[in-house]
């Protein structure tokens, strides 16, 4: 059964289904899709909506040690906090992954059913070629 009080919206990027229409993602993974968005968004960068999105792309160039998990950690409550409203953020922590690449861990609670889950989104220190 699908999570319909969750919503439902279109998958980004963007994908055709076999029939000609865009695929959509729906319940806890509308969820975590919006998260995604949210932490990939460079605040200022939405024309109508100046506000939305994270300040985590201003932290590619800092040193990989505690001080910029502490930073990594406060960018993401803020942002999930003020634009996903479907989560109650639990924990933040973090999975070193390389010297270039830092997965950080949410987990959340859903506010209406009280279900919890978790989304990792990977934080890159430098461009992938």
């Amino acid at each position: 059964m699908a999570l319909e009080y969750l919503g439902k919206s279109f998958k980004y990027p963007l994908q055709p289904t076999e029939v000609g229409q865009i695929e959509k993602v729906e319940g806890l993974d509308s969820v975590k899709q919006s998260m995604f968005v949210i932490l990939s968004t460079p605040i200022g960068t939405y024309f109508f909506l100046e506000e939305f999105g994270s300040n985590l792309h201003k932290l590619k160039f800092e040193p990989n040690d505690k001080i910029l998990e502490s930073l990594l950690r406060y960018h993401v409550v803020d942002a999930i906090n003020k634009w996903e409203k479907r989560a109650k953020l639990l924990d933040v922590y973090f999975q070193d992954v390389s010297s270039s690449q830092k997965n950080i861990i949410i987990n959340f609670m859903n506010k209406k059913k009280n279900e919890i889950d978790s989304f990792v989104y990977p934080f890159y220190k430098e461009l992938i070629a």
